[in-house]
């Protein structure tokens, strides 16, 4: 991925936009529970999901 500028007045469309992603593996290991690790991109907002922990930017 490529990093994003903070604070950017117009966001750049996306070809991520409206995609979800499972995680596979970090640093070559595989996530404690896979089927429940997931990234999803909207077109100005993004939003990751491991287990019980939740994490989200805009």
């Amino acid at each position: 991925m490529a990093p994003l500028a903070g604070c950017a007045g117009n966001p750049v469309e996306s070809s991520l936009a409206g995609t979800q992603w499972r995680v596979t593996g970090i640093d070559g290991k595989p996530p404690v529970v896979p089927q429940s690790a997931h990234v999803a991109f909207d077109s100005a907002q993004i939003k990751v999901s491991i287990g019980c922990n939740m994490l989200g930017g805009a």
